[in-house]
């Protein structure tokens, strides 16, 4: 915020009148979405870094209506200080410091960062990243540079945030500024306010067309335990010969995520007050999300193997229906018992049809697909906090940037939990950044560099064995039919008939499970995350600024690829083989 010349009250009074228009719209959306927040109260966050002038005063006048104060501090509090003017000034700063660390968060970041990064603009991106309304107290000059309120305000509308722009030489002057169109929209006043507000808060609406709402869906989920969905896992063992991955659910979701990502942490050395803060926010989202995609996804992977399969079954059945049939035609003496196996195959080759129906339309009706790519996506997403909220960061986003289809929610979503979070308490010294560096490095990047390239390997195998299974019994009905010619058989017709029936269901279940796009996939994530793994672990000296960088490229490399995924799996929805 710019400095003020002798406006303190003029602006101090039209920043409290924002500050109580924002607290009586979001009191009043609270009450109203009580299935989607807690029942407890809306709780408003203030975020500054405090300077002296338009900050400290604002922070004032938000605290004394109730705001908890979350400080992005430019370098050590003992630097800050020194940029006061005067006493009041110093004491003021004091007591606004004094109620962020009692009832807020501090965070200190380090004042080694090169000139591309200044303190105030790192501190700025924070304050970004934390905010879904900027109020800015202003002159309306563009910025020259990577600093100053110019440089946020045009910053946060990049993002799409709101900006609630307060004149420093009219101070009478409000505009709400919004970008729209690529443009920057301006409205005097505060009327458009709500307006702006409500989708930030308010969940998307479901998009119309054939989408369920499930962002309702996945409130309403209950914790799955045991084994569920084992067909995959079976398939996969017997394709590749290699030992699955059981899809055993733990009995407590978040318990079972807190001591796997405590192996990370401790190895790390990441503070005690910083992992209890990410366990308090984002892990038990995470945890929710990661296993309920776990068990969808083996439900959705186990239903379109069962029916591949089952269609030749159903192919083989008949025939030796057909079989049967013709052998009480042409061999009467064999009677009942050529008439009964007539109508055992029939039964079964009926079974095996309703089988398909049943695994396809229950499939259908739980959306056992839609929430597979909607809960992985959400779990990728909120998976980056772990290495992000450490360093003040989030992967950047528009407040409810639109999903595919009607996965808006998704993204709605994780801003709430980044909203929810808020900034960790911490001081960006060196030892810190050492232990954010080795969480980044050797915890994430390379933990996920390793994934990629098994997942690759996995997905490579599934698509040769699948592909040369499906070749060699196209090539063994070949060849029996070339024997049918001399030496007519039933059982030589029935592999035949049978092996080219296998053989367009495992060509199925490849193009189904897009085994070779994942591999592609996999091999170029493990590539773009092996650079990043390298120049973080080249770092002489980390900064808050460089190491962040670096953490923020990741969140959107895995974004990226997620993005490219949710694509793909978006074209595959359960269907009946044909």
């Amino acid at each position: 915020m710019d400095r003020l010349a002798g406006l303190e009250a003029p602006v101090i009074t039209n920043a409290t009148r924002v500050l109580r228009a924002v607290q009586s719209i979001l009191d009043e959306l609270s009450h109203s979405l009580g299935e989607v927040y807690h029942d407890d109260g809306c709780q408003l966050r203030l975020i500054s870094p405090l300077a002296d002038g338009a900050d400290s005063l604002v922070a004032e006048a938000a605290l004394e209506l109730g705001y908890r104060l979350h400080v992005p501090m430019p370098s050590v509090a003992d630097g800050v200080r020194v940029t006061m003017p005067d006493a009041v000034s110093l004491a003021r700063f004091e007591r606004l410091l004094a109620a962020a660390k009692n009832d807020g968060a501090v965070m200190e970041f380090d004042g080694s960062a090169p000139p591309e990064h200044d303190d105030f603009g790192v501190v700025g991106n924070a304050m970004i990243d934390q905010s879904d309304l900027i109020i800015a107290v202003w002159n309306g000059h563009h910025a020259k540079g990577r600093v100053g309120t110019g440089a946020v305000v045009a910053s946060a509308l990049h993002r799409g945030l709101p900006v609630v722009w307060i004149s420093s030489h009219d101070p009478s002057r409000i505009e709400l500024l919004t970008m729209r169109d690529g443009a920057v929209a301006k409205q005097r006043g505060l009327d458009g306010l709500r307006a702006t507000l409500v989708p930030i808060i308010t969940p998307p609406p479901v998009p119309k067309g054939p989408h369920h709402d499930a962002r309702a869906a996945y409130v309403r989920e209950k914790e799955v335990r045991g084994w569920r969905g084992i067909g995959w896992s079976l398939f996969a063992w017997l394709v590749t010969g290699k030992t699955p991955r059981w899809p055993a659910l733990p009995p407590d979701y978040v318990a079972a995520t807190r001591d796997d990502w405590r192996k990370g942490w401790k190895r790390a050395g990441v503070p005690e007050s910083v992992v209890r803060h990410v366990e308090a926010t984002a892990l038990p989202h995470y945890a929710w999300a990661d296993n309920l995609a776990t068990y969808y996804a083996n439900r959705y992977r186990s239903a379109f193997v069962t029916t591949f399969l089952m269609a030749p079954l159903a192919v083989l059945f008949a025939f030796l229906g057909y079989v049967c049939e013709s052998s009480e035609r042409s061999c009467p003496n064999l009677g009942v018992a050529a008439a009964t196996a007539h109508h055992v195959y029939g039964a079964l080759e009926l079974a095996a049809l309703i089988i398909i129906c049943v695994v396809i339309l229950r499939g259908w009706s739980q959306h056992w697909h839609g929430k597979w790519i909607a809960y992985r996506a959400l779990a990728e997403r909120l998976r980056q906090l772990v290495f992000l909220l450490p360093l003040g960061r989030s992967a950047p986003t528009g407040p409810a940037a639109p999903g595919a289809g009607g996965e808006g929610w998704v993204e709605w979503l994780y801003r709430a939990v980044v909203r929810e979070a808020g900034l960790a308490s911490a001081t960006l010294e060196p030892e810190y950044l050492a232990h954010c560096r080795a969480l980044l490095a050797d915890c994430e990047l390379d933990g996920q560099v390793g994934y990629q390239e098994s997942t690759a390997h996995r997905m490579h195998h599934m698509h040769y064995r699948l592909n040369s299974l499906g070749t060699s019994f196209f090539g063994v009905a070949l060849l029996c039919a070339l024997v049918e010619l001399f030496h007519a058989d039933w059982w030589i017709t029935m592999i035949a008939v049978a092996l080219p029936a296998l053989g367009a269901a495992l060509h199925g279940i490849e193009g189904q499970g897009d085994f070779h796009g994942a591999e592609q996939r996999s091999l170029g994530m493990a590539a773009t995350l092996k650079a990043l793994l390298d120049e973080v672990r080249a770092m002489r000296e980390p900064t808050s600024a460089t190491i962040g960088d670096i953490a923020e490229r990741a969140a959107r490399a895995i974004d990226d690829e997620r993005d490219d995924w949710r694509a793909a799996a978006n074209r595959k929805p359960l269907i009946f083989p044909a």
